[in-house]
């Protein structure tokens, strides 16, 4: 009976089952990579030239040619709902391993600040080894203490209930090439982004553009920018790539998970 207590489903032992939630998710993670890929091959977005004669300006709008795939948003939401529920069977076999029952309330415990943290942990975590739960405490899994394991849960709440938003998203400034003439007798501007953070890829989006002089009619250039695919909402992630965030992500939930091994 212990033998199956310790290892469960074909043997494995309770880490690996453990383990198994990551490799799920990492799965999803390289299909979100080979969606994404494709979206960037298929050329989504170009870049419109608009002349304003009154205003001695030319500026650079983007043009969308095809949105983003809805499977980019259903992917993300997989992959973030296995990492976050791998934290919570983390919990469950660690209240096994102890020779206890695992109740209703039982799961990872991550909250908005750590004053809810220290008043609602303890329920989630009883049954636990002490020692262990000396662990989770030194991860600071609250608002403030691990924003990523904060930024996870949040995540996976909002997809729970909503469909998670992804937008093409570029946080550099167009690349401009003249091969002939000069750009302007006036003021160059071009590339300076309208938000600080980046610019969200929509119909109509100001890449950069001239001001201040008559654009060179003889003008030859190539233009070109980079993007990623980025969370729109909820705010916690707002314009952060997607692909960075999911695998820095699952590596630390793996490292979170192997600190309990010698427990399960």
């Amino acid at each position: 009976m212990e033998s199956l207590h310790k290892y469960g489903f074909g043997g494995m032992s309770r880490i690996d089952q453990i383990l198994a939630k990551i490799e799920r998710a990492n799965k999803h993670i390289l299909e979100f990579e080979e969606c994404l890929n494709a979206f960037r091959n298929s050329k989504p977005y170009r870049l419109v030239i608009e002349d304003n004669p009154d205003s001695r300006e030319r500026v650079y709008k983007v043009k969308v040619l095809k949105p983003p795939p809805l499977e980019l948003s259903l992917i993300a939401g997989d992959a973030i709902h296995n990492l976050r529920s791998a934290l919570d069977h983390l919990v469950w076999r660690l209240i096994e391993a102890n020779g206890n029952v695992p109740s209703r309330q039982t799961a990872f415990p991550v909250s908005e600040t750590r004053a809810k943290y220290e008043a609602g942990s303890p329920a989630k975590v009883q049954g636990m080894n002490p020692s262990a739960v000396d662990l989770i405490n030194a991860i600071k899994p609250y608002k403030g203490g691990s924003d990523e394991i904060w930024a996870l849960h949040e995540l996976n709440n909002f997809d729970k209930h909503r469909l998670l938003l992804v937008v093409g998203y570029s946080n550099s400034a167009a690349a401009l090439t003249l091969s002939t003439g000069s750009p302007t007798s006036g003021m160059i501007i071009f590339g300076m982004p309208i938000q600080p953070d980046g610019i969200i890829l929509e119909d109509g989006a100001v890449i950069g553009g001239f001001r201040g002089g008559t654009p060179n009619p003889e003008l030859q250039h190539n233009l070109d920018f980079s993007f990623e695919i980025a969370f729109r909402e909820p705010q916690i992630v707002q314009g952060k790539p997607v692909l960075p965030f999911v695998n820095q992500t699952s590596h630390l939930v793996d490292k979170i998970i192997r600190q309990f091994a010698s427990h399960l």
